[in-house]
């Protein structure tokens, strides 16, 4: 009986890190998509920019969703280095906590744009780079958990 539930845990555990990585990807999709989206034209298209915008933005909010869905599970994979890894049980909370401060920002984003003459390109601008680059340190911080979890140094020579 231990045996089949050894297996029945690290399938569990596969289970986790299967739906990381498809949240992580589906999160990383959106991004790119919201800068791509921020980086076109808007000059005497502001009306079709700011909808493309909203689109990107919207599909950004449920992939942010979708992962914050997922870290509240016991299986994910930042669930079970925080319960095996006490050393690193703070930083996975800070970055749970930090993911719902994203999240947060990501809808009242859209709520901003989404209300009439309350937005210019240039300040949309402004609040999606920072917006970005706080999903890719976010990203970089959650990397950085996992490999420390995994005791690796990828940036150490070999011996």
């Amino acid at each position: 009986m231990e045996a089949k539930e050894a297996v029945g845990g690290l399938g569990r555990q596969d289970e986790g890190i299967a739906r990381n990585r498809s949240d992580r990807e589906r999160s990383l999709d959106a991004m790119r998509t919201l800068e791509s989206t921020a980086g076109r034209a808007a000059q005497g298209r502001d009306e079709e920019w700011r909808a493309a915008l909203l689109s990107a933005i919207a599909e950004l909010e449920r992939a942010i969703e979708d992962q914050r869905a997922s870290y509240a599970e016991p299986t994910s994979l930042m669930a079970q280095i925080g319960r095996d890894q006490p050393h690193l049980r703070t930083w996975v909370r800070q970055l749970h906590h930090r993911w719902d401060d994203l999240a947060r920002e990501t809808s009242q984003l859209r709520e901003r744009m989404g209300a009439a003459d309350s937005w210019s390109t240039a300040d949309v601008r402004e609040q999606l780079r920072w917006l970005m680059n706080a999903l890719h340190h976010h990203r970089a911080r959650e990397a950085d958990i996992v490999f420390a979890a995994l005791g690796v140094d990828l940036g150490a020579d070999e011996v």
